[in-house]
C-alpha cells in the first residue's frame, strides 16, 4: 500500500475561522466551564448551610479580586450557554437554518451575552454591599413549625463595599 503524504482530516488552518464555528466551540467550554463552577456553588452553599466561620471564609474568597473575577466567569458562560442553547432550540423547530440567519443569530448571541451580563453585574455591584449570616447569633428557633422565615434579623451582617452607590 503506498504512504501518501497527505492529511487524514481537515485541519483548522484549511478553513477560514467563522462565527459558526467560535459559537460552537464556545457553547462546549462554557459548559465545561459551568460544570467547574457547579461545584463552586455547592461549596458556597454547603458553607452558607454550616454558617460562621466555614461561611465568612467562603465569603471572603468570593470578595476576593480573583473570586470575582471567578464569579464573573462563572456568569459570562452561563449567560452565553443559556442564550445559545435558545438559539438551538430554535434551530430544533426548524427556524434560523438560512446563512443569514445563523450568522444574525450568532451575532445576536454574542451581543446579548454581554449586555446581559454586564446588566447583571451593574445590578450586583451597584448596592455596595455583602452580606454575612450567622446562625449563632439567632436567638429563635432556624427550623420547625414556629420558623418563619423573618426570625432572625440579628444574624444578618450587611459589609459596605467600596464602589459606585445606586442613587435612592
Amino acid at each position: 500500500m503506498a504512504n501518501r503524504e497527505r492529511p487524514l482530516s481537515p485541519h483548522l488552518q484549511v478553513y477560514r475561522w467563522q462565527i459558526t464555528m467560535t459559537m460552537s466551540i464556545l457553547h462546549r467550554a462554557t459548559g465545561v466551564g459551568l460544570v467547574a463552577g457547579a461545584f463552586g456553588l455547592a461549596w458556597w452553599l454547603m458553607a452558607a448551610a454550616i454558617g460562621g466561620e466555614q461561611y465568612a471564609t467562603a465569603a471572603a474568597c468570593l470578595a476576593s479580586p480573583f473570586g470575582k473575577f471567578l464569579l464573573f466567569g462563572f456568569s459570562l458562560a452561563l449567560v452565553y450557554h443559556l442564550l445559545n442553547g435558545l438559539r438551538h432550540l430554535l434551530w430544533d423547530i426548524g427556524w434560523g437554518f438560512d446563512i443569514p440567519d445563523v450568522y444574525r443569530s450568532g451575532w445576536t448571541v454574542a451581543v446579548l451575552t454581554v449586555v446581559f451580563t454586564a446588566a447583571i453585574w451593574w445590578v450586583a455591584l451597584a448596592s455596595g454591599h455583602m452580606a454575612g449570616f450567622d446562625r449563632r447569633k439567632c436567638k429563635g428557633p432556624l427550623n420547625g413549625p414556629t420558623a418563619t422565615g423573618q426570625h432572625c434579623p440579628e444574624g444578618w451582617t450587611f459589609y459596605a463595599e467600596p464602589l459606585p452607590q445606586l442613587g435612592n
